[in-house]
């Protein structure tokens, strides 16, 4: 299953452990963008709010933003 998602989809939470890495930090007045890198290489852009703030190499997981629908696309195989 491959599924799309907008920054806003998914929450960045703190973690030392966490298996991705925050590559740039990008504030937009109401929010900041995140690009997080994942263990993969891909990297992607998380969305939060103003009010908490992650450093570039700050380690981090992703979750999906409870509440937000996803639009998923299954290939035949």
């Amino acid at each position: 299953i491959e599924a799309a998602t907008r920054p806003d989809d998914l929450t960045l939470i703190a973690d030392p452990a966490g298996p991705a890495r925050i590559l740039n930090t990008i504030y937009r007045g109401g929010s900041y963008l995140y690009e997080v890198q994942l263990p993969s290489g891909n990297v992607v852009r998380c969305e939060g709010p103003h009010t908490v703030r992650h450093a570039a190499g700050e380690a981090v997981r992703i979750e999906l933003t409870p509440g937000h629908g996803l639009a998923h696309f299954v290939r035949p195989l």
